[in-house]
């Protein structure tokens, strides 16, 4: 009878260790797409090898897409400062990454309308962000200063502005360009919602 009492314990305590071992790997309750589900499950494996240590975000995160090389570096510098860990770096990298896409192309399709914004995407694909956010700024400026037109010129630099202060965790930077573009232009619904998305 001890003999039966002892194996059943024994079975016991392996089922726990194992429910444990593979609770690192079991899927959260939230809804979540494959790809999110994919980085979650990565983060907890790399989190259980590594004890607690930060995610290196070079190793963990393949940055992919059409950007250019040194566009992703600074993104990922941009959002390591923010203090991320796991998924949710994940999360806020893939987001940075799309913001600055959509960005690169707004820049090259108005380029010929305003020389600085072409200026402005050359500096993104060198990983400039600062240099491409005083682009955009003189953009702004003469947007301000010219007579026909400037007025949506300058919210659209100021829209840009804002994205790119996004891309890089500066919420409250890119929540005061978005807030000057619909300031600007009350009737355009991108930039309304820019700001809406932005409070």
């Amino acid at each position: 009878m001890e003999e039966i009492a002892l194996i059943a314990g024994i079975v016991g305590a392996a089922a726990a260790v194992l429910g444990l071992f593979f609770s690192f790997f079991r899927r959260k309750s939230k809804t979540a797409s494959p790809i999110q589900t994919q980085n979650v499950q990565k983060s907890r494996f790399w989190s259980f090898f590594t004890i607690g240590s930060r995610i290196n975000i070079t190793q963990e995160i393949t940055l992919g897409g059409d950007l250019p090389p040194a566009a992703l570096k600074a993104i990922s510098e941009a959002v390591k400062k923010g203090n991320k860990e796991g998924a949710e770096l994940q999360a806020q990298l893939g987001k940075s990454q799309e913001t600055i896409r959509e960005l690169r192309a707004d820049l090259e399709r108005n380029a010929q309308e305003e020389p600085l914004l072409a200026s402005a995407r050359e500096k993104i694909d060198a990983g400039d962000f600062p240099g491409a956010d005083g682009d955009l700024e003189r953009a702004y400026r003469n947007g301000l200063d010219a007579l026909e037109g400037g007025q949506q010129r300058a919210a659209r630099a100021a829209f840009e502005r804002g994205r790119l202060a996004r891309a890089q965790l500066q919420y409250t930077a890119a929540r005061a360009h978005f807030a000057e573009a619909a300031r600007l232009h009350p009737d355009s619904s991108l930039y309304l919602n820019g700001y809406g998305e932005a409070l």
